[in-house]
């Protein structure tokens, strides 16, 4: 597996030259979160981990209950060009009922058509576990478990992950407090075409 952080305006100014050095091969760095929050941090995350080439993507941190549409634009208009990774979409505050759900499978299949590739799907394993509309299964899972992870309990449609974030305490040089960790499953090959559509 490959080792990743993803990261916020939460973890101050990051020194992407050390977490480089550090072993991290990727990012997810937060863009915006609502409809009306754009992170303090984006655009200094966004520069200097491709200049230290760490290869990274965006995330949105997504609310239930505030209009979908608007949500959209202000990640789409957010973010920078030359993402190496597809957008992500974070989901944990709920509970959400099927019709933000649907909500929810409209804005991921807005991201696909605007940036052209299949965008990652954030859950913590409550929400995961709750999961039983396939169309959410053509979405790679970024899960978040803390306790030793292989399959979502009680989801027949989210089964396998791409992305683990397995704990929300780590310690990495450059980072000046506690990051979130992640895994990908895969190889270094596979990483650089998570998200790509067929041609």
């Amino acid at each position: 597996m490959i080792p990743g952080i993803d990261v916020s305006h939460y973890q101050g100014v990051i020194r992407w030259d050390r977490v480089k050095d550090a072993g991290i091969q990727f990012a997810y760095i937060k863009a915006t979160d609502g409809a009306s929050f754009t992170d303090s941090c984006l655009k200094w995350n966004w520069a200097q981990s491709k200049a230290a080439g760490v290869p990274r993507g965006a995330y949105h941190f997504y609310r239930p209950g505030v209009n979908v549409a608007s949500q959209g634009t202000r990640f789409m208009d957010s973010i920078l060009p030359d993402g190496d990774l597809p957008p992500a979409l974070d989901l944990e505050v709920g509970p959400m009922d099927e019709a933000e759900l649907a909500d929810v499978l409209t804005l991921l299949t807005w991201l696909e058509d605007h940036f052209e590739r299949i965008p990652v799907l954030y859950l913590d394993l409550a929400t995961a576990s709750k999961i039983t509309d396939d169309r959410f299964a053509h979405f790679p899972l970024w899960l978040a478990d803390y306790s030793g992870v292989s399959t979502v309990p009680g989801s027949p449609i989210l089964t396998e992950w791409t992305f683990w974030q397995h704990t929300p305490a780590g310690k990495v040089d450059g980072v000046p407090s506690q990051v979130d960790l992640d895994w990908f499953s895969g190889t270094a090959d596979e990483l650089a075409n998570v998200g790509k559509l067929a041609t």
